[in-house]
């Protein structure tokens, strides 16, 4: 058998790219994509609706990227990416300590710090023209709660919107995480719908975020694109691989993120519907990798989950076979993908990140050796119920944990024996059984569901 390390020394970077993007939708270059990237990668490439998409059959993902950013700098100049003023507000800290903007001894060691110190002096009413230590911080906190605006490099902000939106080389579009993820929405006529809602709302500035961005004058400008756009104008206009299973995918993507946009217009803010979107980005890209199989007639995998609010000793046995369901996963990805990858682009370890720093997959990281299990926080629980039903059409607690199993995901239900087949994992009926009852109840407690009279759990997303 060829080895990784061989195959990828057969082929040039563009084909190797092109390989793993065709077999995962995704291109690992870095371990490290976090939601804020995936949301301004989402952002970045919405702006580019009304006026038409860069061309992107045949390319492979690196010239796709560059295609993506020359038209951005093109149709937005020098607002296309994050402001050096929104860059120095956004970031208080660096490798040689705290970065000031009431101080002029900070400015020769970062440019932008400069440019946000005249940006303070000409805009802001503060005492002296100077932004003390603790304003920083705060705007800091807003602008930036995901520390993924570095001191040099980094750019992507927290909560991004066509008010303010950045770009990092290396994290925000190269992996192909969003113009997938993007490209899959806009393959169905359902999706094309979702994909036009999602622009409009985002073009949307009223919100309290871009409303901050506006009063510290560094949003990007919005007013020359659209308010509106037709479903018709996003069908086909990005990226998606090439295969039956990613229409298949598509379709997928679209029914959920339909539900998703459908909760929005039943009342749902801005932040909380762009923040859905991202998690479920994240958890279908993860899952597409964890539960990919070499061949066509290989039986269909599923992952344990947990929907517990706490994984105490009564579930310590439900966890220890979540992990081992992982684990199998891991494993079965890495050697179906033996022929493709060299060492340092693990497929499965990608998508574990993925999933944790997504809130799907519990600890966040493996430091000291801790074993990674699929476990939705709260937040990642809403996500999922709001994608699986629509609002107003309440289900079962059996019909939502099968359609969860849809996705590859088992928190239980019906057919125990099958469920414990999928799962590769024996002796789990009774685990299975625990798993269900907690997730239940914690989906009542989160209000997400409902305990009828007769003791049968209806699960509603939360009555609007």
């Amino acid at each position: 058998m060829t080895t990784r390390r061989e195959a990828a020394e057969r082929v040039d970077d563009d084909d190797y790219d092109l390989a793993l993007y065709q077999q995962w939708g995704v291109v690992i270059q870095t371990q490290n994509v976090r939601a804020a990237h995936v949301a301004n990668g989402i952002v970045q490439l919405l702006r580019l609706a009304p006026q038409g998409t860069p061309a992107w059959r045949g390319l492979a993902p690196k010239k796709y990227v560059a295609a993506v950013v020359a038209a951005l700098r093109e149709r937005f100049g020098e607002a296309w990416n994050l402001p050096a003023a929104a860059h120095a507000l956004s970031v208080v800290k660096s490798k040689q300590g705290a970065l000031r903007l009431d101080v002029d001894g900070t400015a020769a060691q970062q440019p932008a710090v400069a440019v946000g110190r005249e940006h303070v002096s000409k805009h802001f009413e503060v005492e002296g023209g100077l932004l003390r230590p603790e304003m920083h911080r705060a705007i800091s906190a807003v602008l930036n709660a995901d520390n993924k605006v570095l001191e040099t490099g980094g750019s992507d902000p927290t909560t991004p919107g066509f008010a303010l939106v950045g770009y990092t080389p290396t994290h925000t579009l190269a992996g192909m995480h969003a113009a997938t993820f993007v490209g899959a929405l806009c393959a169905t006529d359902l999706g094309c719908d979702a994909c036009r809602e999602l622009y409009e709302l985002v073009r949307d500035v009223g919100d309290s975020h871009s409303s901050f961005a506006r009063a510290l004058r560094i949003d990007c400008a919005a007013d020359g694109l659209p308010k509106t756009i037709r479903a018709a104008d996003v069908r086909d206009a990005y990226p998606l691989p090439p295969g039956q299973a990613w229409v298949e995918w598509a379709e997928q993507v679209g029914h959920l993120t339909s539900n998703l946009m459908a909760w929005s217009a039943g009342g749902a803010s801005k932040l909380e519907t762009l923040m859905a979107v991202v998690d479920l980005a994240s958890l279908l890209l993860s899952l597409r990798i964890l539960l990919w199989q070499p061949a066509q007639d290989v039986p269909r995998r599923l992952l344990l989950a947990i929907g517990a609010a706490r994984a105490g000793a009564t579930l310590g046995h439900a966890v220890a076979k979540a992990q081992e369901s992982l684990r199998l996963a891991e494993t079965a990805v890495e050697a179906g993908a033996n022929y493709l990858l060299d060492p340092k682009r693990s497929p499965s370890v990608h998508a574990l990140n993925l999933g944790a720093a997504g809130g799907w997959v519990f600890p966040l990281d493996r430091r000291g050796g801790a074993k990674r299990y699929v476990r939705p926080g709260p937040r990642q629980l809403v996500t999922l119920t709001h994608s699986l039903i629509a609002p107003n059409e309440p289900v079962p607690w059996v019909e939502f944990a099968s359609r969860a199993r849809e996705l590859g995901l088992a928190f239980g239900g019906a057919g125990e024996h099958e469920i414990e087949r999928e799962l590769g994992v024996g002796g789990v009926a009774a685990t299975l059984r625990d798993v269900a009852r907690e997730t239940r109840e914690h989906l009542v407690e989160l209000g997400l569901a409902r305990r009828e009279s007769d003791d049968v759990v209806v699960v509603d997303g939360g009555a609007q």
